[in-house]
């Protein structure tokens, strides 16, 4: 989980207990996978033994799927055994994918897709910057978009990945169906929710500069504007909401009213001493959309080499030729 610090980690490996429960833990594994061998590797409840005690390795992951091929007869066993290794480490790659492969196998229907939904949010809410979460949450809108693999293109461009193998729809009429679009619209109602919950959710972010572009009827630049600035003047020394910043600059710099924008973060800067990092470098991009600002930028850079000397190479390489 986030927000865990380091000797918290460390003090609680030290603890007797929690170290006896790991050789526990550890022993079981062995004779597991001991008997696993013995067996030849064909076993699907041993595998499935074995990754509810530890979800991590991907061979057990890709030896099982082998043993399904191309058929999930139980669906339910499947996904029932990938939340069991979720609950255990959420944040284990293979138990994700092979969530997305027997959703793409078997559980394509509608009500299985928006029962996924749900799910991922009952997860996020646990911890709402699990960056596997949000892609698998993605991936499940893909699907109920009509994708084949969580992949959508629209207009020749990529809006989400694909995630899986497996045939792509590249079909991106759905946009203009109501159904599809309600749906996108109430996944950026989930990043504003997100993110007014913690301005550091750089996943709900990227997720939101993916939706919104396609969305005109309900994108408004001052409202994600103001949406930075509350971030922004919390807390400067994040710097999520800094990239969603430069994304929106670099993509409708022509809509914005830059003098104000200049003004509101000199203030802010100011309000910081004017040596905050990451609110020197918002200025910096703002100012590159300005005529007659190479002067400013180039004494921002000066500062940044001085405040942050690790970088003095990036900065140096930032300078207006």
């Amino acid at each position: 989980m986030h927000g865990r610090k380091r000797t918290e980690y460390k003090a609680r490996m030290s603890d007797p207990k929690v170290v006896a429960g790991l050789q526990h833990k550890a022993k079981q594994w062995f004779k597991l996978n001991d008997e696993l061998i013995n067996r030849g590797g064909s076993s699907l409840e041993l595998i499935a033994n074995l990754l509810t005690v530890n979800p991590d390795p991907i061979y057990l992951w890709n030896r099982r799927r082998t043993l399904l091929g191309d058929t999930i007869d139980d669906l339910e066993s499947e996904l029932k055994l990938t939340q069991t290794c979720l609950e255990r480490n959420p944040k284990a790659y293979g138990t994700w994918f092979h969530r997305k492969w027997c959703i793409l196998k078997a559980g394509r229907e509608e009500s299985i897709l928006q029962r996924e939904l749900a799910l991922c949010t009952q997860f996020l809410n646990l911890d709402e910057r699990n960056f596997h979460c949000w892609n698998y949450r993605r991936f499940v809108v893909g699907c109920l978009c009509g994708s084949m693999n969580g992949e959508i293109v629209f207009h020749d461009e990529v809006l989400f990945g694909s995630q899986v193998g497996g045939k792509s729809s590249n079909d991106c009429s759905a946009f203009q169906d109501k159904k599809t679009h309600d749906l996108l619209a109430s996944e950026v109602e989930f990043t504003t929710e997100k993110i007014q919950q913690n301005f550091s959710n750089g996943s709900a972010f990227h997720y939101r500069s993916k939706l919104l572009p396609y969305l005109p009827d309900i994108f408004s630049l001052d409202d994600e504007l103001e949406l930075i600035h509350n971030a922004i003047f919390t807390e400067p020394d994040d710097q999520t909401a800094w990239w969603y910043l430069q994304f929106l600059l670099e993509k409708y710099h022509a809509d914005f009213d830059l003098e104000t924008e200049k003004s509101l973060l000199e203030e802010l800067l100011e309000a910081e001493g004017g040596e905050s990092k990451w609110v020197l470098l918002g200025l910096y991009q703002v100012l590159r959309y300005m005529e007659g600002m190479e002067e400013n930028q180039e004494q921002i850079l000066r500062t940044l080499i001085r405040i942050d000397p690790d970088r003095k190479i990036r900065y140096e390489q930032m300078k207006t030729p």
